[in-house]
């Protein structure tokens, strides 16, 4: 074991790609050169714990740190502000859970995400619902409590408290909600727009 050690110690100073290079590498990233360098003097149990303290720490920095530069996660940064398995995971059937999974993580066909992709691609504040026509943006708000063109549907599915005198806040304690009827109820009136939606697209 220690001849096969040595060997790839070697390599790896002769600029080989081997795990040795790999373990060299992943401890240079994570500022822990001192120990490739100098293993004797370090404490398996308390390095382990350090090491893992810095991964998670970094990977925490990195994923906040995309998720507020990225324009298309905007609204997802509302919701998930912490790296933890989302509890409305397990509210709703799979088929169902999908609408709502998507909408939170803006996977949809509303203008505010479909304008990105227009061949001019059309301005952030330019990206006007097309079925209300009241000149504002189709954004995951109007979709659900706003636009007038799914009176009808919200009406079956969504509580009032959230669609009369509407607001972000009342909007974000809906979609953050763990009240299995509420989010049963989201899923469902998503999946009737698409319904909907597919109904207009066939009669047109």
């Amino acid at each position: 074991m220690q001849y096969v050690y040595n060997h790839a110690i070697n390599d790896c100073n002769k600029g080989c790609v081997n795990w040795i290079s790999n373990v060299k590498k992943l401890l240079n990233d994570y500022g822990f050169a001192y120990v490739f360098d100098n293993p004797s003097a370090i404490c398996v149990n308390t390095f382990i714990c350090e090491f893992k303290c810095r991964v998670i720490d970094t990977f925490k920095q990195e994923w906040y740190g995309n998720i507020s530069k990225s324009t298309v996660l905007d609204m997802y940064s509302l919701f998930k502000t912490s790296i933890e398995y989302e509890k409305y995971l397990d509210l709703a059937p799979k088929n169902l859970r999908l609408y709502f999974v998507k909408l939170r993580v803006s996977v949809h066909p509303l203008r505010i995400q479909t304008g990105r992709y227009a061949r001019n691609n059309i301005t952030r504040n330019e990206r006007y619902c097309l079925c209300c026509n009241d000149l504002d943006i189709e954004d995951e708000f109007h979709f659900i409590c706003v636009c007038r063109c799914y009176s009808q549907i919200r009406k079956l599915f969504i509580k009032p408290l959230y669609y009369v005198n509407p607001s972000v806040f009342k909007f974000h304690k809906l979609l953050t909600s763990y009240n299995k009827t509420e989010i049963m109820n989201i899923c469902k009136y998503i999946r009737n727009k698409h319904l909907l939606y597919a109904t207009q697209l066939l009669i047109t």
